[in-house]
């Protein structure tokens, strides 16, 4: 069964900002190769015309521009992994735009939940993961944090992307 996913993507200046500053601070490259605010986490489709009405409705409103911030780097502690992410605020308008898209789609895909160790989507919370593998101390994100003071970000196209064959995740025009 084929992927897909819905994400802003992040713009090239504020992505290498982000990047610089996690190598900076770990010394070592950020681990994720293409950063993104995720909207819907991988789905596959259930209704046939199910992708050409999810691109339609992505198309009609991708006029949707959120200024946004990055906020205090936090963790996302589950059973044999740490997650590093960034929240991103406002969360309400982020949210109500994924409650829309959500309520839209969801006869026409199912969430894929093996991904969770509960089998569940947790509770949608706006934000740009960093390492899923990650090793800290307090004092490193504390200086990440201050990196990346002042980050502000224009969440304005919702992406489609579809997942290879390789693993690897493509813009679907």
């Amino acid at each position: 069964m084929q992927n897909y996913i819905i994400v802003y993507s992040l713009s090239k200046p504020i992505e290498e900002r982000i990047r610089k500053a996690y190598l900076e601070v770990f010394k070592k490259p950020l681990p994720i190769k293409n950063l993104h605010l995720t909207l819907l986490p991988p789905f596959s489709l259930i209704e046939k015309d199910g992708l050409n009405k999810i691109k339609a409705y992505l198309r009609k409103n991708k006029i949707l521009k959120i200024n946004a911030s990055i906020s205090t780097p936090n963790l996302f502690v589950n059973p044999g992994e740490t997650i590093l992410y960034l929240p991103v605020e406002p969360k309400n308008e982020i949210s109500k735009f994924y409650e829309k898209l959500n309520t839209f789609s969801k006869d026409l895909i199912k969430i894929e939940t093996s991904l969770y160790h509960t089998d569940e989507v947790p509770p949608f919370l706006p934000h740009i993961s960093l390492d899923y593998d990650f090793t800290f101390n307090s004092k490193s994100l504390t200086s990440l944090s201050e990196k990346l003071d002042n980050v502000n970000l224009i969440l304005s196209k919702p992406t489609l992307m579809i997942k290879n064959a390789s693993g690897s995740w493509k813009t679907i025009a």
